[in-house]
């Protein structure tokens, strides 16, 4: 296997980050079966930035509507078809999938889902101890405007 993930296959919160690697290593087969075994187990499966792209080129995201990082956006979705984009947005949730932008859209995104697990609470908690401005509006996303997509 990959020095970039397990054998384990059965998560019940799977973590799938992006940044320069991602596509690179989303050209490897293995790691794609990888991704799509691991989501299809996944209680939740959980995407920032080009991870997003990820499980796209993985096929687990067809009929879904997920956001990817807004800087690479038009040079990266061409890679995962059959999937709604969504321009607008920090981060998206459906059904058992999470995806958001760039690294502090995940912050929002993670923090979302927390209280999704713990409470509102606990996210807010959360927040505070890591001294983070949580923006709780996932609609929220001025960045799609400064790079053109809407």
């Amino acid at each position: 296997m990959d020095k970039y993930f397990s054998e384990k296959s059965n998560y019940e919160l799977l973590f799938i980050p992006g940044g320069d690697f991602a596509l690179i290593e989303g050209n490897g087969e293995e790691f794609i079966q990888w991704i799509r075994d691991a989501s299809a187990n996944a209680e939740e499966v959980v995407a920032v930035c080009t991870g997003t792209v990820l499980l796209g080129m993985a096929g687990v995201l067809y009929g879904r509507r997920v956001t990817t990082n807004k800087i690479d956006f038009t040079s990266t979705i061409h890679l995962a078809s059959k999937i709604d984009w969504v321009k607008e947005a920090r981060w998206v949730e459906d059904r058992k999938l999470f995806t958001s932008s760039g690294v502090s859209a995940g912050m929002d995104m993670a923090l979302a889902v927390m209280t999704g697990l713990f409470g509102l609470e606990i996210a807010e908690r959360l927040a505070l101890g890591c001294e983070y401005e949580w923006h709780q509006d996932s609609t929220r996303d001025p960045f799609a405007k400064r790079a053109g997509l809407v």
